[in-house]
């Protein structure tokens, strides 16, 4: 009850105007069967999925990985308002440190997979440093799983953003465990940012 209520609370923020509809469906992994509620443009789907729990690793190529989740999602979520998603803050683990890709753990939904979504990083003030777009069903499969998206070299010397609009295309993996208080619900104009205390998006920052 506590996270349905937080979900609506956020969503009323944002959108007081929208539109609220519950839906439920039995569903595993795959998409034909996971257990999902919408409430006000905001889906949600529980399926367990369990991810590699590598947390803030050095790889072989001196790339450190930045990660505030636990590995394990216990939910995910599709917001498909066009201007509003999914956001984490980072901090770079070296006063001068370069981003170089951006590591997301979700699926497409089938049902909207032509549906262009939108990859932004932005500075600790917001402003927009680079951005994607492409179709979902370009980068994410359909089943839940890491995908890596490379982005141009971006050196960063205090903290930034990575952002998602996925526009209902995308479910983003929910870490519940231990919340870093570091992931928000984000709008795009006016800009602005609501924390969500009871999750960790899992997105995660990949550089050297």
């Amino acid at each position: 009850m506590r996270k349905k209520l937080a979900i609506v609370a956020v969503i009323a923020v944002i959108m007081v105007s929208a539109a609220g509809a519950i839906t439920v469906a039995n569903m595993p992994d795959a998409q034909g069967n996971v257990q999902r509620y919408e409430i006000s443009n905001m889906s949600c789907f529980y399926d367990s999925m369990i991810a590699q729990s590598t947390v803030s690793s050095l790889d072989a190529d001196g790339e450190k990985e930045i990660a505030y989740d636990d590995g394990s999602a216990e939910q995910g979520f599709s917001i498909d308002l066009f201007d509003v998603g999914h956001a984490v803050l980072f901090t770079p683990p070296t006063k001068l440190w370069t981003l170089k890709r951006v590591r997301v753990y979700g699926l497409c939904n089938v049902n909207l997979s032509n549906v262009i979504f939108a990859l932004e990083i932005w500075d600790n003030d917001s402003n927009l440093l680079y951005k994607l777009t492409d179709y979902s069903i370009a980068y994410f499969n359909t089943t839940s799983e890491w995908t890596e998206i490379d982005i141009p070299d971006i050196n960063m010397t205090d903290d930034f953003y990575v952002c998602i609009f996925e526009r209902g295309s995308i479910y983003v993996g929910a870490d519940t465990g231990n919340p870093k208080m570091r992931s928000y619900v984000v709008i795009r104009d006016p800009k602005g940012m609501v924390s969500e205390e009871g999750f960790n998006w899992m997105i995660r920052a990949v550089g050297a």
